[in-house]
């Protein structure tokens, strides 16, 4: 979805591109099924991961890295792009199986990718790169958002934006300017020395990226991490890999997890404090609180000037964030 909203702008901010088309786009980090997906004419893709059990049961149980998706990338439209990760080795599966019929380009932070970034260098914890299409440079950008994972997506942005037409140079001043949406490392404010952020990564590869352009971009005295797990039968499925994705974090709070369409089986075989221990197992400094109005208690107590506090997770977890800020303005 980042990749989605960081187009969207881009396109807005080269009026006369954005249509009606962009604004019901389906975020396929979550399953769509092929009959409601309709057929792009653009389809980004950017990392395959079979990371949810529902996901391996609707399509058949067949456990094939990949799978799902084929199913997008396929239903590309013929004549349509497929503008995809070169870095990644299961979507070098995929673009393999698309077909002569769609064009496709890669992205990726080496010469072998179609559009790459060179001369990557991190200022102030932001990423400034020049920018090449196979042996072509087409110029200097900047992304104003933290982790380097964010300059694969600023080149799949740019990527994307040359070859549907939009000068090069227009595409790199824009990127510029994006600043992120929404849950995404997002910044809600900075108190008394104390900054808060909100960021809606829940899978294990989310999570390390996220603690890490924090500390990149912030260098925090301390880093304060509350989480909220997603769904019981994921936290099953990814435990050891959760488990073993905070030790960037200083301290990680955990809250219950965020129920949703899961079945009680799935509650009695893991819950919070499961979590927790493996985390504690694996190193990390990981506590146990139910309720997001003990945490907030527990905030009050703890934090000091020069601490980060950001809240994580797919579910309603940003509600401690703004909690926390109204206690933090009550106070003053």
């Amino acid at each position: 979805m980042q990749l989605i909203n960081t187009l969207a702008e881009l396109l807005r901010f080269n009026a006369g591109y954005l249509s009606k088309s962009l604004e019901n786009i389906p975020d396929a980090s979550y399953f769509v099924k092929p009959e409601k997906r309709g057929n792009p004419l653009i389809w980004l893709l950017g990392h395959v991961v079979v990371n949810r059990g529902e996901i391996l049961e609707i399509i058949g149980g067949n456990p094939a890295i990949g799978t799902l998706a084929d199913l997008f990338a396929r239903g590309t439209k013929p004549g349509g792009l497929v503008v995809a990760n070169g870095h990644d080795p299961n979507v070098a599966k995929v673009i393999r199986r698309v077909g002569a019929e769609r064009q496709v380009v890669t992205f990726g932070l080496d010469e072998q990718s179609d559009y790459s970034a060179r001369n990557v260098k991190r200022h102030h914890g932001l990423y400034h790169f020049d920018v090449f299409q196979d042996d072509d440079r087409l110029g200097a950008t900047a992304i104003a958002l933290p982790g380097r994972h964010n300059v694969l997506n600023g080149l799949a942005v740019v990527a994307t934006a040359v070859c549907i037409g939009i000068e090069p140079p227009k595409v790199l001043d824009a990127l510029k300017h994006f600043t992120g949406v929404e849950r995404r490392l997002m910044l809600k404010g900075q108190f008394d020395g104390i900054t808060v952020l909100d960021d809606y990564a829940h899978h294990p590869t989310e999570i390390r990226a996220s603690l890490k352009a924090i500390r990149e971009r912030y260098r925090p005295k301390r880093l304060w991490c509350v989480y909220q797990a997603h769904q019981y039968s994921r936290t099953r499925f990814f435990l050891d890999e959760l488990a073993n994705s905070f030790d960037r974090a200083d301290k990680t709070i955990v809250p219950e997890i965020y129920f949703v369409r899961d079945a009680e089986q799935s509650r009695r075989e893991v819950n919070a404090e499961i979590l927790t221990d493996r985390m504690r197992a694996a190193g990390a400094d990981a506590e146990h609180v139910p309720t997001f109005e003990s945490i907030c208690d527990r905030l009050e107590q703890e934090l000091r000037a020069g601490d980060l506090l950001v809240t994580m997770g797919a579910g309603d977890v940003w509600k401690v964030a703004d909690e926390y800020i109204q206690r933090l303005g009550r106070n003053r």
